[in-house]
């Protein structure tokens, strides 16, 4: 299936729509999740929805149909999906991005890890592209030569085939590249760069890994069709039985295919762009207005005159002069001559342009609430005494709570990446063997909390402020100090180190340890 025939199976070309002949629940969900379609099909029409200009120009050139017909002219001036995707790439990932873990020795190979992946600036690519894309991919590349191990990110339309196991891990991929390169006589050769890669299993114990360079477009064909690979080895000629690869999604329903951010609500973005083409193109036509060359009068029989006959009009070849329709041109200005008995009159029809452009703000604001993240431009701009970081923070709830989801898979991708990586650099010479192993679980780590939308410095000192007073309040009233830390809106951790402290304290002051009920 052609790329655009793909994407207008998307849009409902070819689906049934729950309108009286019945339900088809396999169409409908072909029209709102990309199971039923070829991915490439859709990466390419989502990319095309983010780049945004020229995007629909493009579509109707390529002969696009929206429901069988025509593609209309859309501009894409109201176009949110470069702003929803760019916000995860600004609020992903924690910043600063902290190590926690107890083993300091995997510290230091980590951070060089990143600092070969460039991965202070990657990491933001990666998001907006599982922002975009709703699934993207990172892959552990190891040099022996070089003594250097580095992630790469991997976009998913050149994933075209892929399973896991029941912990998410993968256990076959296939990619498919295109590209090209130049001939002996100058001439361009177009070919498929594909790999595919499996884990252990019925034929091949020691898993195995195959790499090709197809003519033309493969991503469609059977490796049987491929012929012999360039390159054929066995994972364990990696020193691994895992395949080098972390699959991230943005959010899932159960389909094989992640859902990204702006997939379902295409069609409403794009009618939030019809709606303002034909506003906007109604509102310039209109102001221009209409003008009617009518005849006065009557003739000497008393009938009312015939209307005047008006020719179209044709350039004098100085650029000021008498035209055809019989209007005079003086620079950019036309002035009419009209016979006796004529007369030009404008013609602006009366619309109702503030209710048409109230149908479209209740369409932006329809995008927002099922697109929360559209409110962080509005709301972040807003100040004053009564609006803190905190009331900013909860009207971004929903906003929030979608980060915090997205978060949690990024991170962790990003956690398997990084010990694919200490096992690949340890094997290729680029860490300490030192530093432990993948399967004892001496690579295990996490990375610190970071609010979405931290709070000004003033702000956590008068939270502290606050605490510290409710605090005291307790505590005179009589309740243990665990309970008044809780009450006063200390974390688990906070209050155990507050109690820990506090009994340090009494315990140097009176010689004598404290006893943990009295804590």
């Amino acid at each position: 299936m052609s790329i655009v025939s793909g994407i207008s199976r998307f849009f409902g070309g070819a689906g049934a729509s729950p309108n009286g002949s019945g339900f088809n629940y396999a169409a409908q969900l072909a029209r709102t999740t990309p199971a039923e379609l070829p991915p490439a099909a859709l990466y390419h029409l989502l990319r095309g929805a983010y780049e945004t200009n020229g995007w629909y120009d493009d579509l109707r050139a390529a002969g696009f149909r929206v429901d069988g017909a025509a593609m209309p002219a859309i501009k894409p001036i109201r176009t949110v999906v470069a702003p929803v995707v760019n916000f995860y790439g600004a609020k992903t990932f924690p910043e600063p991005l902290a190590l926690v873990t107890e083993n300091e020795g995997i510290r230091e190979p980590i951070k060089q890890l990143w600092q070969w992946s460039n991965w202070r600036q990657n990491r933001r690519t990666f998001a907006r592209m599982l922002a975009l894309y709703g699934e993207v991919y990172l892959r552990c590349v190891a040099s022996a030569e070089s003594g250097r191990v580095h992630l790469e990110i991997l976009e998913p339309q050149y994933v075209t085939d892929f399973s896991d196991d029941q912990r998410g891990y993968l256990t076959m991929l296939r990619i498919d590249i295109p590209q090209s390169e130049e001939q002996t006589d100058g001439s361009r050769r177009a070919y498929t760069h594909v790999e595919l890669w499996e884990v252990a299993h019925d034929g091949y114990p020691s898993g195995r890994y195959r790499l090709w360079h197809a003519d033309g477009e493969a991503s469609g064909r059977a490796v049987r069709d491929l012929g012999t690979p360039r390159e054929d080895a066995t994972l364990v000629d990696f020193g691994i039985d895992w395949l080098p690869f972390t699959r991230a999604e943005f959010q899932s329903i159960g389909g094989k295919r992640g859902i990204g951010a702006v997939q379902l609500a295409l069609e409403s973005i794009i009618e939030a762009d019809l709606s303002a083409t034909n506003l906007h193109a109604t509102l310039f036509q209109d102001l221009e207005g209409a003008w009617v060359l009518k005849a006065t009068g009557n003739d000497a029989n008393g009938r009312d005159l015939p209307p005047p006959v008006v020719q179209g009009a044709a350039a004098s070849a100085t650029g000021t002069g008498t035209l055809a329709d019989g209007s005079v041109q003086v620079g950019k200005r036309s002035f009419w001559r009209l016979g006796g008995g004529q007369e030009l009159q404008s013609v602006i029809p009366n619309i109702d342009y503030a209710a048409a452009l109230a149908v479209l703000q209740d369409h932006d604001a329809y995008l927002e609430r099922v697109m929360p993240e559209l409110a962080y431009a509005r709301v972040s701009q807003l100040s004053g005494p009564e609006l803190s970081g905190r009331a900013i923070r909860y009207l971004l709830t929903p906003a929030v709570d979608r980060v915090a989801e997205v978060r949690a898979n990024a991170l962790a991708a990003l956690m398997q990446a990084n010990k694919q990586a200490l096992t690949l650099g340890i094997i290729n010479g680029a860490f300490e063997s030192g530093i432990g192993t993948y399967e004892s679980g001496d690579f295990e780590h996490d990375f610190e909390e970071q609010d979405v939308i931290p709070l000004s410095e003033v702000e956590i000192a008068e939270g502290e402020m606050s605490s510290a007073s409710a605090f005291k309040s307790w505590t005179e009233a009589g309740l243990p100090m665990a309970e008044a830390l809780k009450r006063a809106g200390y974390t688990e951790t906070e209050a155990i180190d507050v109690l820990t402290l506090a009994a340090q304290d009494v315990e140097a002051a009176s010689g004598e340890a404290v006893p943990e009920a009295a804590r």
